[in-house]
Order: structure tokens, then C-alpha cells, then sequence
């Protein structure tokens, strides 16, 4: 069975509670069960009201029905829609929910709103009953985002702002959309309003997915927690300055908004250290040589920290409203349980100090009873595995299918190789899925697992193969041809067919990055071939070759290929509408066997990050007085004529910093550029991440080229704000509503008009640009299209 776990992605990414608990769901449904699980994020800021809604609206429009199920785990993303849906709720919003009351703002809104807020709030008398009514409130509330007069009602938090998100929450958990309600803890079942009132939640409790070492030495007390208010941090340090014994000592382990005036409120006792930020490993070493764990949060949803200290063989002092330690926590069995007082807390602290023996005896205790917390037994309380769902799991069959590459794919850096693997990852999910790379002859062969479901075969190019193509090069003023040479010389790519007749038997289908491999494949039992067209090769070869006798010659030589490949593909699949055109205009292929499939974004790589998120994280670089524009650029003839333009503009910004990100740089590297535009190279997903994280402006003055600019999408996805020639949108569909488009010489005036934008300017255009990608180019819809071509298959796989 497919299963989607649905969740929010906080902006900028942090990885805790939550998204441990993902990561151990995902890590047993995909080794321990026979379920294939796959993680859907969408970015969820909720600085203010609007952010949040926009995020609420985002996951009442994603499909997810590719899937046979979802889990969603947390507001806004249980507002997605499927028949077969789990909720394993972490928690509401608790600001509007259970620590409403601690704002000290009323529950109800005053009487006299203006007309407009209250024809709203009558509105939310009736519940909410489908995707349409839905739709219609969301549109009926951004309404009035602009009105001045109901713009203080919006406060956030607020008592209309939680009467909103109630009424949201209301829907999305209701009876009939959700198939399960399942809690993490006792405590977020039985909150107030969490469920609705006629559901009883089961309750799945999620083990840490923390490596515990062996019990060590019992030398100090310990705590480990986010330095904020809720965790109640300031109560431990002001129990331990009560403690007398002067050998007991304290070590806190994290970070947070408190952690000043807590090292105020410890200062001048030796015995309390602060450790700050520790990794995984180093938090194991700590739980390992404790004498006990000190966790005393107020009305917390479950703590992780009670689980991995009972794991690591230690005692829990915890206090009689902490509420999910209580859960686990049985005072003078396996932990103790003060009241929530300094005085209560540091009398528990010191017979812990002077009892070794009564440590060792609770923590063997709470060792034992923490064992029966699995994912086992909480993912056999989560699934409704109903005769429907069996029926369901059951009914597809994985297909085989090839994918055939002149060029390594993984990891992905280059724009094809972008779009290979994450469209085809997409597929490997439901269907067994190889690619065959070629590799250069200094490389060894091997075989390797790139994603689920998905392997690569990268088999080396002979040094025949490789001197046969360093001399076309020369011919031709050193233009790379490693792909053509395929083409030109089949009979020199031996291994490379074998390989693939070995991945070819038994295939289902096979596809060809461009054409070029189809010569090598002559003479081989061949499945059905698709023909996936980056481009209009032939035209694309016309401007990149020397107009010399050679380079027309090797034009010839991919017309001739990509003419054969168009004749015996069963589906060709063209990137943009006027490739499409071209191919069918010069070698006439029909409508029928088109599939139209633009480039897409890869969103759970891509953090969309707020305005003022950019500002901050421009200020840790070092970089906050300067505006920042980039660009990503491959090694691509198309893509160096836009770096030009940027290089020629870059005089006329001095003020503005220019990086240039991606193997383009090596082309240019050697060049007296201008001061302020900076060359980083090649970068992996998460150094791509933060540099587009912290940008003010992203650059796409694309000139010429085929298909659709993948960086385009990569820019839209982030947040940033996006400078692009309608050449360079071409396929993307935007408008000026999410971007700031120009034509012919506009580059200059564009760029101008985007850095003087306001933030929030800049942000209206980001948003409406990411819910574009969303919607219409996610890797993960597109890989949906792909996926109803192929189909499934009853055929018995050997």
C-alpha cells in the first residue's frame, strides 16, 4: 500500500519533535512493513494570520490521491482530502486552543465588528460540509485581507483569528473525512475541542528515534529541552540553587529565546552548566552518564525527552502537571513526581543526590516499561486495514521500467539531471525503476540505491570511447559531444549495451533521455520505448556546433537519430509547447503520442522562506547591508549568454551583490569580473537552499534555448523574488502577479523596479508564485501524469 505522510514544513527548517516522529514513521512503514511511505511537505509559515491561512488553503488544494492513504499529523496539514485518511494528531495550534488563556485576550469577539466581520462570523454558524462551500469561505476571508476597516479584527492570536481556525479545524476532522483519529498521548486526546466530541481518539505512542547507549556512570542531573517558557526551565535551575549538596551537579543541554535570563538565574552557582546546542551523539553520551533527568514542562503533549532518559536506563523527575510524562511516570516506581514548585522539586532532587541505589532501581524500571513503546505497535494502531484498503494495497502490480542516460543522474546538479531524478523517483515509487548512466573510463562500474525503489548502473566509457571523443571535440573548437558520440559510434559503447540488455529483460518499458542511445540499442529485444525530448535536439545541436563541414556533419547525425527515435516512440514527451510544435512540424509526429510535461520543482527540498526570514538569515551570513541577487546557472550555452547579461548589468548595481551558483562558473572563472559578482559553483541541495534562502531577488534573463527553466521553478518554490525575461518564463504560465517579467532590453529596468520593491510587495508576488508551483508544477504532480500513462500491471513479476 502507498502511503502519504502529510505535514507541515516549518520556515526556516528545523528539525525537532515532529519531525522525528516523521522520520521514525517513515523509516517502519518503509523497512518494517510491506507499505511503501513517501513524506509530503508543503511550507507552512504562521508569523501572522494570513500566512497561516494561505497554509490552510495550500492543503485543502494538494492531491494526494495517489496514494491509497494519508497520515497527517498537525494543523494545517489534516485540512488535505481523501477517503482513506489518518489523523495522528501531535496538537492543534495551542495558542488558539489550550493556552489561548494565557494571552489574556477574550474568547468571544466584541459585538460591534463592522458589518463585514460579522456577516462572516454569522457565516460560521453552519458547518462547513464540501471542498466547494470550502472554497467559497477561504475566498469570502481573503475578501477582506485589504479592508481597512476590518483589518483589526484580524488579530493574531485573536478571538476571531481562533473562531477561524476552529472552524477550519471543525471541517477537517470531522466524522467523515477522516477515517482514524489517533493522538500521540492521552493528554492531546482528551484536550478540549481538539476532537469532535462524538470521536474517541486512539492513542499511538511514537518512540524516540534516539540511538540510547549502555547505563554509565550516575555523576550528574541532566535536562535537555528548548530554552523557552512552556519547558520551565527557569523551575529546575531555581529547585537546584535550593539543592545543598555542593558535589550534585546540572548540566542543560539547548537553545531557545530564554537562555539569557536563565544564565542570569544561575549565575553564582558553579554546579549549574549550560551546554547549548548538542548533536545526537553527544545527547546520548549525556542521557548515558546522568544521575537522573529533570523535565518539568507545563502541559506538554508527550516529551520525547521522558522516553529517551527511561531508555537510557535513568529516573524521570517530572511534576504533577507536566502532563505526557505523567503518562509514563509513576512516582517512587520509575521516576519521582513533584508538585510544580522549586521547594517540591529540589526535595526530589536531593534524595535522588543521596540515593545511588534508588536512582539505579527507578531507572532499571523505567527501562523496562518503556520497552513496550514501538513503532510496531503504534503503526498496527494507526492503519485502518479494512477488506476496501486490502483490496486496494493489493491491486497494483510494479511494472518494470528503464531509463537509458548518456550522462550520470545522481546526485542531481545539472538541470536534466534534475529533472530525471526527481521525475522518476516519482514513478520508482510504484514501479521498479533502473537507470543506465554512462560514466567516463577513469570511473569504476557500480551499482547504487538513489531513491526508493530506484536504482542507478553507471557503467564506464572504454578509452577508445573516450579518445574517440576527445578528438571530435577538438574538431570542433572543444564543444562537448560526449552525447552525440554515441550515436555517431554505437559500436564503441560494448559495455554500455550489455548493461542495458541485462536492465532490458523482462522490461515492461523503456525510456530514453534524448535519442542518442537508440543506435547502441540495434539488434536487442526491445519493450515499449518512450522518448523523453528535453529539447528539439537537433535545432538545440544547430547553435551550439561550429557552423563548419564537421559541426554540420554531427547536426546531420542528431537529425537523423532524433528523427528515428520520434518514428518508434510509443510517447514522446515534450518539455514546452514550442518544442512540441517543432518536433511535430520536422519530423511529424501526431497529437495522440504527446505527452506534455514541463520541468517541475522538487518541494520537499525547497524551504519557502518569509520576507523577514530572509533579512535575518542574510544577517548570519554577514551579508544584511547589501542586497543580494542570484543566479543558477549550468554549464549550457543558453545559460553562459544569461550569465553575460548579468555580468554586463552588474557595472549599473554596484550596491548589489551577484552570485552565480552552478558549473557555469567554471567557464567564467578565469575572467577579471566585476567586484561584486561572486562565483560559488556547483552546490548540493541544502548550500542551493540556504543561498536562495537568503536572497533578495533571484535572475533568469534567458534569452534562447529548448524546454522550460528548471531554476525558474526553483526560484518561485523558495519565496525569493523573481526577475525573469518571458522568454525565460516560457511554459511557466506566470504573470506579473508573481513576478516582475520584462521583454527584449528590459533586464536592467526590471531588476531596478525589484530591488526597490517593498517586503511586502515582494512577499504578495513570492506567495502567489509558490502556490503556482504548487498546483501546477510539483514534481509530484507531474510524476501523477506520468504515472496514469503507465498504468499498473497484473502481470506476475519474477
Amino acid at each position: 500500500m502507498r502511503i502519504g505522510v502529510v505535514a507541515p514544513s516549518s520556515v526556516p527548517a528545523v528539525r525537532g519533535g515532529a519531525e522525528n516522529l516523521y522520520a521514525g514513521l517513515l523509516d517502519h512503514l518503509n523497512r518494517g512493513t510491506s507499505h511503501e511511505a513517501t513524506l509530503v511537505t508543503l511550507a507552512s509559515p504562521e508569523g501572522d494570520f494570513w500566512a497561516l491561512m494561505e497554509s490552510y488553503r495550500a492543503f485543502s488544494e494538494l492531491d494526494v490521491s495517489r496514494f491509497d492513504l494519508v497520515i497527517s499529523t498537525k494543523y494545517p496539514a489534516w485540512m488535505v482530502s481523501h477517503p482513506n485518511h489518518v489523523c495522528y494528531m501531535l496538537h492543534c495550534l495551542r495558542g488558539l486552543y489550550d493556552t489561548y488563556h494565557l494571552f489574556g485576550l477574550p474568547v468571544d469577539p466584541p459585538a460591534a465588528l463592522p458589518a463585514r466581520l460579522l456577516e462572516l462570523r454569522r457565516r460560521m454558524r453552519d458547518p462547513l460540509e464540501n471542498p466547494q462551500q470550502l472554497s467559497e469561505f477561504f475566498s469570502s476571508v481573503f475578501e477582506l485581507r485589504e479592508d481597512p476597516e476590518c483589518r483589526p479584527g484580524f488579530q493574531f492570536p485573536g478571538p476571531l483569528t481562533r473562531e477561524i481556525v476552529h472552524y477550519l479545524d471543525a471541517y477537517a476532522l470531522r466524522k467523515g473525512a477522516i477515517a482514524r483519529h489517533a493522538a500521540i498521548s492521552k493528554v492531546v486526546a482528551t484536550r478540549s475541542d481538539y476532537f469532535p466530541q462524538d470521536v474517541s481518539a486512539v492513542v499511538a505512542y511514537p518512540p524516540s528515534g534516539l540511538e540510547t547507549r549502555d547505563n554509565g556512570p550516575y555523576e550528574y542531573f541532566f535536562t535537555a529541552s528548548r530554552l523557552d517558557a512552556p519547558k520551565r526551565i527557569d523551575l529546575i535551575v531555581r529547585a537546584f540553587r535550593m539543592v545543598g549538596n555542593v558535589n550534585a551537579r546540572l548540566k542543560i543541554a539547548g537553545t531557545g529565546p530564554e537562555d539569557a535570563r536563565l544564565r542570569a538565574l544561575a549565575k553564582g552557582d558553579p554546579r549549574i552548566e549550560f551546554l547549548g546546542y548538542v548533536d545526537n551523539q553527544r545527547l546520548s553520551e549525556l542521557y548515558s552518564g546522568a544521575r537522573a533527568v529533570l523535565f518539568t514542562p507545563y502541559d506538554e503533549d508527550l516529551g520525547y525527552i521522558t522516553m529517551e532518559a527511561m531508555r537510557s536506563g535513568k529516573p524521570v523527575v517530572t511534576t504533577s502537571d507536566a502532563g505526557g510524562p505523567l503518562e509514563f511516570i509513576r512516582h517512587g516506581e520509575n521516576g519521582l513526581v513533584a508538585d510544580p514548585s522549586p521547594e517540591s522539586l529540589a526535595r526530589c532532587i536531593e534524595q535522588l543526590a543521596r540515593d545511588r541505589e534508588l536512582c539505579v532501581a527507578l531507572g532499571e524500571q523505567g527501562s523496562r516499561d518503556i520497552a513496550s513503546v514501538t513503532w510496531e505497535k503504534a503503526v498496527a494502531s494507526l492503519l485502518p486495514m479494512d477488506d476496501k484498503m486490502v483490496e486496494m494495497a493489493a491491486s497494483t502490480k510494479r511494472k518494470k521500467v528503464v531509463v537509458l542516460s548518456t550522462f550520470p543522474i545522481y546526485p542531481p546538479v545539472g538541470g536534466g539531471q534534475c529533472r530525471i531524478y526527481h521525475l522518476w523517483r516519482r514513478i520508482a515509487r510504484v514501479h521498479d525503476l533502473t537507470v543506465v548512466s554512462s560514466v567516463g573510463p577513469e570511473d569504476s562500474p557500480s551499482r547504487q540505491l538513489i531513491a526508493e525503489g530506484m536504482y542507478e548502473v553507471r557503467v564506464p566509457r572504454s578509452r577508445k570511447h573516450a579518445q574517440y571523443e576527445v578528438e571530435a571535440s577538438r574538431a570542433l573548437d572543444w564543444t562537448p559531444v560526449t552525447d552525440v558520440i554515441f550515436a555517431m559510434k554505437p559500436e564503441l559503447a560494448g559495455s554500455y549495451r550489455d548493461a542495458c540488455a541485462e536492465a532490458l529483460e523482462d522490461a515492461d518499458l523503456c525510456i530514453l533521455e534524448h535519442p542518442y542511445t537508440l543506435p547502441v540499442l540495434d539488434g536487442l529485444q526491445l519493450p515499449e520505448l518512450w522518448y523523453e525530448a528535453h529539447n528539439h535536439e537537433a535545432s538545440m545541436k544547430s547553435t551550439m556546433l561550429p557552423a563548419t563541414e564537421e559541426g554540420r556533419r554531427m547536426v546531420a547525425v542528431v537529425e537523423e537519430v532524433e528523427a528515428e527515435m520520434c518514428r518508434r516512440a510509443a510517447r514522446v514527451i515534450a518539455v514546452s509547447e514550442p518544442d512540441r510544435d517543432r518536433l511535430k512540424q520536422t519530423y511529424g509526429v501526431d497529437d495522440a503520442r504527446f505527452l506534455m510535461l514541463p520541468n517541475g520543482a522538487d518541494l520537499e527540498s525547497i524551504t519557502f522562506v518569509e520576507e523577514r526570514d530572509r533579512a535575518a538569515l542574510r544577517h548570519r551570513m554577514g551579508m544584511e547591508h547589501r542586497p543580494v541577487a542570484v543566479m543558477l546557472a549550468s554549464w549550457h550555452g543558453p545559460n553562459l549568454e544569461a550569465v553575460e547579461d548579468v555580468i554586463a548589468v552588474a557595472d549599473h548595481f554596484e550596491q548589489v551583490d551577484f552570485i552565480i551558483i552552478g558549473s557555469a562558473c567554471k567557464a567564467i572563472e578565469s575572467r577579471q569580473l566585476p567586484a561584486n559578482v561572486h562565483l560559488v559553483g556547483v552546490v548540493d541541495d541544502e548550500e542551493k537552499d540556504v543561498l536562495l534562502g537568503m536572497a533578495t531577488v533571484a535572475l533568469n534573463p534567458m534569452r534562447s534555448g529548448g524546454g522550460s527553466n528548471l531554476k525558474l521553478l526553483d526560484y518561485m518554490a523558495s519565496g525569493v523574488g523573481v526577475v525573469t525575461s518571458e522568454f525565460g518564463a516560457r511554459g511557466s504560465d506566470i504573470d506579473t502577479s508573481m513576478a516582475w517579467l520584462y521583454t527584449g532590453e528590459g533586464f536592467e529596468g526590471a531588476l531596478s523596479q525589484a530591488l526597490v520593491a517593498n517586503p511586502a510587495e515582494r512577499q504578495a508576488k513570492a506567495r502567489a508564485a509558490r502556490r503556482h508551483v504548487e498546483r501546477r508544477f510539483s514534481w509530484d504532480v507531474l510524476g501523477d501524469q506520468v504515472l496514469a500513462e503507465i498504468g499498473v500491471t497484473d502481470r506476475a513479476r519474477r
